[in-house]
């Protein structure tokens, strides 16, 4: 692939990592092929380069055709304001293929301005923020936690600070289908506790594993490793509410507070304002003047748009492509409710962000996967507006895939400071170490993490079994990959890892299998079977000997070269 950094062509500076073009004052998108073509282009200046080159390296393992290269030069020439017919910057050479003018690139632009503009006072309010409670939480973490800590205890320790978990709430309503009613207040509790940065709160996954179960609280709390207990139920027929609630001290099995609210829907916001508030007094933790400032703006007032979230963000956790289309129906209703709903926006991102990555583009009749991506970061930049750490999570995801470390780096501090509880962060922020060539600094990350979700998610098994891979510590690598891919067999980044740590240990029976499931992964998609030269697209290593080492794994496992 073409390099990265900002260069002029003509007038313009192209930005390819920010798919920008520039002249002047003007800024104008580019689409992520589009900007990955003229980058490619660019880098063999004066050269023809074939369509067939152009497909390999623009397109690796997806199954597109010469429209997507015609396509593409088109875009770019209409951006650039340029003509097939004068060839000014771009010229087509018949039968043969494309070449960038040579006398129309100039040199690489150093230090190009690549900073994403602040969209509105709530991004100021972010970094203000995080500044703050990345200082405290990093003072606590020195004190309290070991870069040694095992990565799932068999009993968790309580937390020197109060310590709670929000066990689902039950649906108490006639209709079954307003389960997502009661798991979207679950979540929204989880959500207000997490930003407590005096409260130590176990994530949602964890909290959901017990749902639909008969429950001891004291061994909850014991498997938890946390002293406090939230139980809840609500009742929700029409614009009737009425939500039952009660924090219980799972040491003792004795209640400690509860209470009963009714009222009609549109007081709900007003009823998640009090009970986060009765819990934090129950608890008798302070929230800073921040927290206090934050847990008083109201990310959206129309119940219309609540609503439609909750049955989106339901459809999303659930992770299948399947679920992502309804999670994409019911997120863009919430976002013609409210414009500016930016938790709703911030979603939409993540569930084109996950099928770009997953390749799941085919399943949601997208195509060709770089709309999603170009979806992904349309919606990321609106959710800006009123930042949440979920879009600073997959910012810093999408800034890692193209290499802009130092920037994806910030971002997944940010989105750790916004939410100190929750584990997506710290994930996010140890795969950018990973990539980094830091994989030792992912430990600790992860390590907090799980701790955090002590019934583990497949993400953490993955992120963990790359730092264990590049660290070379091969054998605790495939323990980690093996368990991220039993608990998301669809995973293909995940399978592609483990391949590459059996074909390091030489286990070739394993690898065999392994590559034989993710070419069925591949065909289920009508993409190529998997080869080297793909992998070396959707893993961006920094340093050269990491990737060479991942990809010796890869051909020791006996997968082609492509």
């Amino acid at each position: 692939m073409g390099a990265l950094h900002p260069f002029r062509i003509g007038s313009w500076v192209i930005d390819p990592g920010r798919c920008v073009a520039c002249k002047g004052g003007d800024e104008v998108r580019l689409e992520p092929k589009t900007a990955e073509l003229v980058a490619y282009l660019a880098s063999r200046s004066g050269t023809v380069i074939s369509r067939g080159e152009l497909l390999d390296a623009v397109w690796p393992g997806m199954v597109v055709g010469d429209e997507a290269i015609t396509n593409a030069v088109a875009k770019l020439r209409k951006a650039l304001g340029d003509d097939s017919r004068t060839n000014r910057l771009i010229e087509t050479v018949p039968k043969r293929g494309y070449r960038v003018v040579a006398d129309s690139l100039a040199e690489p632009v150093p230090g190009e301005a690549r900073a994403r503009k602040a969209a509105g006072p709530w991004m100021w309010f972010a970094l203000v923020l995080g500044v703050v409670l990345l200082v405290w939480m990093l003072v606590v973490w020195i004190g309290q936690a070991g870069d040694q800590a095992p990565p799932v205890a068999e009993t968790p320790s309580i937390p020197d600070r109060p310590s709670v978990s929000v066990l689902p709430f039950v649906n108490l309503s006639d209709d079954p289908a307003q389960e997502y009613f009661a798991d979207g207040l679950t979540e929204d509790l989880i959500t207000d506790l997490s930003r407590v940065s005096s409260l130590f709160v176990i994530a949602r996954n964890s909290s959901f594993s017990y749902k639909n179960r008969a429950l001891d609280v004291r061994q909850v709390g014991r498997e938890l490793g946390v002293k406090y207990l939230v139980e809840g139920n609500v009742r929700k027929v029409g614009d009737d509410l009425r939500i039952n609630i009660k924090l219980i001290d799972a040491s003792k099995g004795e209640q400690l507070w509860g209470e009963r609210f009714d009222g009609a829907l549109d007081e709900l916001f007003d009823f998640q304002e009090m009970i986060t508030g009765r819990i934090v007094e129950a608890l008798s933790v302070e929230r800073t003047h921040y927290e206090e400032d934050f847990a008083a703006f109201r990310e959206t007032n129309a119940t219309a748009a609540y609503e439609n979230y909750l049955k989106g963000a339901a459809e999303y956790t659930r992770g299948t492509p399947e679920s992502f289309r309804l999670a994409i129906t019911h997120l863009e209703r919430a976002v013609e409710a409210d414009p500016s709903y930016g938790r709703a926006l911030a979603t939409l991102a993540a569930v084109y962000w996950e099928t770009y990555r997953n390749l799941w583009h085919r399943r949601l009749d997208i195509s060709p996967n770089t709309q999603t991506w170009q979806r992904a970061d349309d919606y990321l930049v609106r959710s800006m507006i009123a930042p949440t750490a979920l879009a600073h999570k997959v910012a810093a995801e999408m800034l890692t895939f193209n290499r802009r470390y130092q920037e994806a780096r910030k971002e997944a501090e940010v989105a750790i400071a916004l939410d100190p509880n929750s584990p997506q962060g710290y994930v996010a922020l140890a795969e950018v170490q990973t990539f980094m060539g830091a994989p030792e600094k992912a430990l600790p990350l992860l390590h907090r993490a799980m701790r955090m979700d002590p019934r583990g998610h497949a993400s953490y098994f993955f992120a963990l079994g790359k730092a264990q891979l590049a660290m070379g510590n091969v054998t605790d690598a495939v323990a980690s990959l093996a368990e991220a891919v039993e608990r998301s067999p669809e995973n293909r980044l995940a399978w592609m890892a483990l391949l590459s740590a059996y074909g390091t240990l030489g286990d070739v029976a394993r690898a065999t299998r392994a590559l034989a499931r993710l070419d069925a992964l591949q065909a289920s998609d009508r993409l190529y079977s998997f080869t080297v030269s793909v992998a070396r697209e959707h893993w961006p290593f920094a340093r050269k000997s990491d990737r060479e080492s991942f990809l010796y794994g890869l051909r020791k496992a006996g997968v082609p070269e492509g």
